[in-house]
């Protein structure tokens, strides 16, 4: 009876040792980037941006050695009202017009257990570059031709750090970003 979850074991670590240090390619159409933010007397503002993005590099037995990067057109917003969208994509929010990209790029990948990594890294939007930090939840599958991984990040950015004051304090500072996204081994 011993053999059966060694057995089990192996099975379940050699699909990493084919991972390490390797590059995946983010699947667009399996991908999105969303946002929710409060305001008070209104519903909560849900949002997605349609076009971005993203490059990983990932080292399952070296976690600090993986990179992640997604690069956002901040004009592909979309919260469902086109009349909202540009009061969103104006000068008192987005700015789209002399912001065209928000970035991150990763800094350091921390491996919590082996479903949760803690990724930080510089977020750049309006120009300004902070430390954003995501909490990013790993599901593997290395049953397909090719590995794949599904990623979900959330984290909480806020505004006021960026510049984007417009509207405090009835509009909330912080915005919730959620990526979640499946990757496939190059």
């Amino acid at each position: 009876m011993r053999i059966k979850p060694l057995l089990l074991l192996l099975v379940f670590l050699a699909p990493s040792v084919g991972l390490a240090q390797s590059a995946f390619r983010i699947d667009p159409a399996r991908t999105t980037i969303t946002f929710v933010i409060d305001a008070v007397g209104f519903p909560q503002t849900r949002g997605v941006f349609r076009q971005f993005s993203g490059r990983l590099a990932l080292d399952f037995n070296r976690p600090a050695r993986s990179r992640v990067s997604f690069n956002v057109m901040a004009a592909s917003l979309d919260t469902g009202s086109s009349s909202l969208d540009d009061y969103i994509r104006a000068p008192g929010f987005l700015d789209v017009a002399h912001h065209p990209t928000i970035s991150f790029s990763s800094t350091n990948v921390e491996k919590r257990d082996e479903q949760t990594a803690i990724v930080n890294g510089d977020l750049t939007m309006l120009g300004v570059t902070k430390p954003a930090v995501f909490t990013v939840s790993v599901g593997r599958d290395a049953g397909r031709s090719r590995a794949v991984v599904d990623f979900v990040a959330k984290g909480v950015v806020r505004r006021s750090e960026f510049g984007m004051i417009n509207g405090q304090p009835l509009v909330s500072d912080d915005v919730i970003i959620t990526v979640s996204t499946e990757a496939s081994q190059e």
